[in-house]
């Protein structure tokens, strides 16, 4: 059974390819790139409580526990970056480490994917570009 560290560092070798990509998608849309356009069917309405296995009116709020209050979890707005020397010399990280990372304009940014899990989102900049680092 794998604790938690060998399943982070294991998964680490696939998920900052699905995090990157998501990331670039929402770039390239954003930049009015041509992107395939998908065709979203409208939301159902007044029909669509009777598919609910509970109908709304009759769930009471008092029975939702809330575990974080909001913004609960801090994201980073002003990160700090080390070599990957420094990170792995000071016991910041340790060698092959899982990151997310990206790169714009010949800049990379990495960030480290166990120090995400208390945090999950980075605002940033890399190489000018306004980003959001998610975890």
């Amino acid at each position: 059974m794998m604790n938690r560290r060998q399943f982070q560092l294991a998964a680490g070798r696939f998920l900052p390819l699905v995090g990157m990509t998501a990331l670039t998608a929402c770039q390239i849309g954003s930049t009015g790139s041509t992107a395939a356009q998908v065709e979203i069917e409208p939301t159902p309405s007044a029909g669509a409580q009777e598919q609910l296995p509970l109908p709304i009116e009759e769930i009471d709020p008092t029975e939702i526990i809330t575990l974080l209050p909001f913004d609960g979890i801090p994201a980073i707005y002003d990160p700090d970056f080390m070599t990957i020397q420094e990170a792995i010399n000071g016991g910041v990280m340790e060698d092959g480490e899982p990151v997310l990372s990206f790169g714009h304009n010949g800049v990379w940014h990495a960030y480290s994917t166990l120090q995400l899990d208390g945090h999950e989102i980075v605002n940033d900049v890399v190489g000018g570009l306004p980003i959001a680092a998610t975890w």
